[in-house]
């Protein structure tokens, strides 16, 4: 083998390594993803496909190119625009945020900045959450209207917690109003 091919392999050896240490480096720190905490299948009220995050993609909304705290630039490749998504934490099983149209492309505090206050407010509910401990220590009292009048007396009861991440309702009749009912109700706590 000829010397200069040796001293090419020998710096090609040297060199490769650290071209694959710098594109894993330059994929965790230079693109933008979501939280791995947010990472996987989410519920939204009116959206019949469920929302996965996963890395950098938003299914139903895209792809993300940039972020600054809670703003996140997303492109949506499939319609060629972009669009400042405002996402909070409330809980980890909840996400809320708000959006604006999609837009020709611009920087996200531009985008970010037509989000009005009165903007819709979306939230997205973890599928397959885990149960969280209850946080309510009872007994409390409520009232409850279905449609029909409020629903007063007797007065109907929250119980302590029947186990770690359970709730017991328990729903008095009212004589007085139509499409009340006795009735217990168990809840399992997500958030």
């Amino acid at each position: 083998m000829d010397v200069r091919w040796s001293v090419f392999f020998t710096h090609f050896a040297i060199v490769l390594p650290c071209f694959f240490h710098f594109t894993a480096t330059f994929k965790q720190q230079g693109g933008c993803y979501f939280p791995e905490r947010w990472e996987g299948t989410w519920f939204q009220s009116g959206v019949r496909q469920p929302i996965i995050i996963e890395g950098p993609r938003l299914s139903s909304k895209g792809r993300c190119l940039g972020s600054e705290g809670d703003k996140f630039l997303v492109v949506d490749d499939k319609r060629a625009c972009y669009r400042c998504v405002v996402i909070h934490e409330k809980h980890a099983n909840v996400l809320q945020y708000k959006e604006t149209f999609c837009h020709s492309r611009d920087s996200l505090p531009t985008l970010c900045s037509l989000i009005t206050g009165d903007a819709l407010l979306f939230s997205m509910f973890r599928e397959n959450a885990a149960p969280v401990p209850c946080p309510f220590r009872g007994p409390f009292t409520f009232t409850y209207n279905r449609g029909h009048g409020e629903c007063r007396v007797p007065v109907s009861s929250i119980d302590t917690c029947i186990e770690d991440s359970r709730l017991l309702l328990s729903y008095q009749a009212c004589p007085d109003v139509y499409g009340s009912e006795s009735t217990g109700k168990s809840l399992q706590l997500l958030s």
